[in-house]
């Protein structure tokens, strides 16, 4: 027969170990620039150039309201945009990156198009330095 102090135990663990693993699915993720392309080749012009986050969780994080600035321009990313653990969000100037423009294999669908978002604190440049270049000349 079981003693009251197991009994105790075993009740103990039913009830809080469902807590413990909620609070371990509850953690939000975290986000980080993951890459960055500026101004990738004279070819792909300032157009090529991205942004890439990426949650490497373990939750789901909401990356609305997030702005992104290089000093002169800024994007805010629209309000209630849900990453879940591991998804990446592609800002760029166009809808979609063609290979060579980057350092991926195959073409990229971009989430983000600063160009036609509405979500940027002014017109950023399509030709000269572009968004990240910052004053740099195109190599």
């Amino acid at each position: 027969m079981k003693t009251l102090k197991q009994l105790l135990i075993i009740l103990a663990l039913w009830l809080f170990l469902p807590i413990a693993a909620l609070s371990q699915t509850n953690k939000p993720g975290k986000v980080v620039i993951n890459e960055y392309m500026p101004w990738p080749s004279s070819t792909c012009g300032t157009t090529g150039e991205f942004i890439e986050l990426l949650n490497f969780g373990p939750g789901t994080v909401n990356i609305g309201c997030y702005i992104l600035t290089d000093g002169d321009f800024s994007i805010t990313i629209p309000a209630n945009t849900i990453l879940a653990p591991g998804e990446y969000y592609v800002l760029a100037a166009q809808n979609t990156l063609a290979q060579p423009c980057g350092n991926f294999d195959s073409a990229v669908t971009v989430d983000l198009n600063w160009n036609t978002c509405g979500c940027t604190s002014g017109a950023i440049p399509t030709t000269g330095n572009g968004l990240m270049t910052d004053g740099a000349t195109a190599s």
